[in-house]
């Protein structure tokens, strides 16, 4: 006993290994023929066998009793003697007792059992354990009783906690599969799928051979065997059943779940279903498919495994089922109506998503003018059309595009056409939209071409204003639809961005182009008079006026600085120009990298040396020769030593290091590069370092003269000789700049 309540105890256990348990102990202390333990279903109310060991009872016998019946009274009404026991003996050698009726006497009678334990529950019975004669022969004594009925008593406690956590499973297991079904619907509309998955969930739930899902038709006369699982699946899959026919149509017609679990007793069961698949129906449940009072169909699955038969929870289970399943259903049929408007749509947005890509592939502005044209009269068919731009007053439109149009048109390109003219002067007034199946209807319709009968005509707006106008024509009466207007709407609404784009950047060409322009015309105009200033200053130097004093002399140099660094921002300017118009030239050619350093060390070392600044530069004995400019080359090493040495303090370090080894190299490529211990670059300047006179707010920088282009020339320079360049910077720590130089090839 108490290795029995210690196996009890000592983790929660399942119903069937507690009975296992439990028989296992009858087995060995007691020895009988048969040992077999009934328990309750509740559902049904019926008592059926559990568990046995020893001689079994034939697989093909029921042996079940009603809670009603005279067994289960006389074990629920058992008082305990005097000793603590309590047992039922009961033997059919000596003639039947009395108050058992001939059924259940059968019953006894099969089972073949002499004495019955019963399993008190808190509230009520929850079985009994039967016990055959025996195998010795002996009767059972006192002492047995008290043993099984102390077994009995510790397995009722271990017995109903295990129910309690099956049923708890169970629920769980129930909401899991109702959960994933619910996930199904909400992330599919493909309702085969899902209506698949109920049908298998509520097989797995319910133990059940087979089941199928029905669905009502349009007039609710009809169902359709939809889904089918089970043996016969295949032959039932379309087959009909007329709604009150039989028990499905029944419960279709009635809209009432129903159990039947004697299928083969019941006079409503389609047998011609059963006979043309030989399957055989021994109990069914089926519930109905209803939403917003309208029959979708019906779910019936059929014969359960377990002897006890479909229960009410079933019922609760099914039903939650088929308001998933209408659900799905509910959610198709509402796709399939809207299925042919959402392909519609699809098409719509594909094109227009092909149109974007046009529009905003190109920055040209005639050209994206058009584009929106040509795409807006091939998707309504119209044959000829323009579009209008407004022109800064907002006095009239530039016909910019023009399809099909008469010659006499051509001039509104250069010209505006009036607002006061047409419906397309209208419309640009307006802002809203006019289609038109007849021209005469509109007095301010103006027959640009005679033929025309039907006119649709858009504005092109952003920010609420109007910017154009797309006007359509048609020769034929009533050609343009609602949904022309509505597509064409919407394409002018995508084209607005687009057109807006392209006028921008056609505005900033033309500015860009001026600046260019007026940068390379100043730049020539200052060099001039520049020269002379430098000449003549030269000239007072050498004494040419006669002899100075120390303080004209000081003037002069200022002079002669100040004209050096105007020459200088010339150059550059000039640079940014050449630059930017392409017409800088590059003479290429092998270039020695030592040559190129060297040179520019000797430039810079008076600087240098003003400042005591340490200048290492490493350049492996044997370096190829790169493809470049010698003199541009020049101009971006000094540009990068001018920065390292401007913003580095009195007593830095700068490092200069030409190397063909290294990892990070692209190939065929040597890295050059150029660090000092200087200022640094604060991280929020660092990504605007290369735009054209950028200088940072630090007034370190400020107080260092500079024009803010040596970085941006630096870097077009290098990307025009095929290499790149790149900078790493901490602040008060310094910089290191590195760029690529492709290497000559040989010959």
């Amino acid at each position: 006993l108490q290795d029995y309540t210690r196996a009890l105890t000592s983790a929660p256990l399942k119903t069937d290994r507690i009975l296992s348990l439990l028989l296992d102990r009858c087995e060995a202390a007691i020895h009988p023929e048969r040992a077999l333990v009934f328990l309750c279903d509740p559902r049904l109310n019926i008592y059926s066998i559990r568990h046995q060991t020893g001689k079994p009872v034939p697989a093909d016998i029921r042996i079940y009793f009603d809670a009603d019946d005279e067994l289960p009274h006389r074990l629920a009404r058992s008082d305990r003697d005097a000793q603590g026991s309590e047992a039922l003996h009961l033997s059919l050698r000596n003639g039947s007792p009395k108050g058992f009726s001939p059924g259940e006497l059968g019953r006894l009678a099969m089972l073949e059992a002499e004495l019955f334990v019963p399993l008190h529950g808190t509230e009520r019975l929850i079985g009994w354990i039967a016990l055959g004669p025996r195998r010795s022969g002996e009767p059972y004594r006192q002492n047995d009783v008290v043993f099984l009925t102390t077994l009995a008593n510790q397995t009722t406690i271990a017995l109903e906690n295990a129910q309690l956590l099956e049923a708890a499973e169970r629920r769980a297991q129930q909401l899991a599969a109702l959960n994933h079904v619910s996930r199904a619907i909400s992330q599919t509309l493909d309702l085969e799928a899902v209506l698949q998955l109920i049908m298998e969930k509520s097989l797995e739930l319910l133990d059940a051979e087979a089941g199928s899902l029905l669905l009502a038709d349009e007039t609710e006369e009809k169902l359709t065997f939809e889904v089918v699982l089970g043996p016969v699946g295949d032959q039932l899959r379309g087959a009909q059943l007329a709604v009150g026919s039989g028990i499905a149509g029944t419960v279709a017609s009635e809209r009432q779940a129903l159990i039947v679990n004697d299928a083969q007793a019941d006079p409503r069961l389609n047998v011609s279903f059963d006979r043309t698949t030989e399957f055989v129906t021994r109990s069914l449940i089926c519930v109905p498919m209803v939403s917003h009072d309208r029959l979708v169909g019906v779910i019936e699955v059929l014969n359960k495994r377990s002897p006890a038969g479909f229960s009410e929870e079933d019922t609760e289970l099914l039903t939650s089922f088929a308001a998933q399943a209408a659900i799905a259903i509910e959610n198709a049929r509402l796709f399939t109506m809207t299925d042919q408007a959402l392909a519609e749509r699809v098409q719509e947005l594909h094109t227009m998503q092909v149109i974007d890509r046009q529009l905003n592939a190109s920055l040209d502005f005639d050209r994206v003018m058009d584009l929106t044209l040509e795409h807006a009269m091939d998707a309504v068919g119209a044959s000829n059309g323009v579009l209008g731009v407004m022109n800064e007053e907002g006095t009239g439109l530039y016909l910019l595009a023009q399809r099909g149009m008469p010659a006499e048109c051509a001039r509104y390109r250069e010209e505006p056409w009036p607002l006061e003219r047409g419906i397309i002067g209208r419309v640009a007034r307006t802002g809203q939209p006019v289609v038109t199946g007849n021209v005469q209807d509109y007095p301010e319709f103006e027959p640009v071409i005679p033929r025309t009968r039907s006119q649709l005509a858009v504005p092109v707006l952003r920010q609420g204003a109007v910017r154009a106008v797309i006007s359509l024509e048609s020769p034929h009466p009533d050609a343009f639809s609602p949904d022309d207007l509505t597509f064409v709407t919407r394409l002018a609404d995508h084209a607005a961005i687009a057109i807006e784009n392209a006028r921008l950047y056609q505005q900033a060409q033309a500015a860009n182009q001026a600046k260019t322009e007026f940068m390379s015309v100043a730049s020539h105009e200052l060099k001039i008079p520049m020269t002379s200033i430098k000449g003549y200053a030269k000239l007072l130097t050498l004494g040419t006026a006669g002899e100075l004093t120390e303080r004209q002399r000081e003037f002069l140099e200022i002079i002669s600085a100040n004209v050096d660094r105007m020459d200088r921002l010339v150059a550059d300017l000039l640079d940014v120009s050449r630059i930017e118009a392409g017409r800088l030239r590059l003479e290429m050619g092998p270039v020695d990298l030592r040559e190129v350093i060297e040179t520019v060390v000797r430039s810079v070392k008076a600087q240098i040396e003003a400042k005591q600044l340490t200048l290492q530069v490493d350049i492996p004995p044997t370096l190829p020769p790169v493809w470049g400019d010698q003199g541009r080359l020049v101009q971006v090493v000094t540009n990068l030593v001018s920065n390292a040495y401007k913003y580095t303090p009195n007593g830095g370090q700068i490092r200069i290091v030409a190397d063909g080894r290294s990892d990070s190299s692209p190939p065929n490529c040597l890295t050059v590069s150029v660090s000092d211990t200087g200022l640094g670059i604060a991280p929020e300047d660092q990504s605007k370092l290369f735009t054209k006179f950028f200088r940072a707010d630090d007034p370190r920088v400020r107080d260092v003269p500079g024009t803010g282009l040596g970085l941006s020339i630096t870097k077009s320079l290098i990307e025009m000789h095929g290499g790149e360049i790149w900078f790493h910077s901490e602040p008060e720590k310094g910089t290191t700049f590195t760029f690529t130089l492709p290497i000559a090839r040989d010959g």
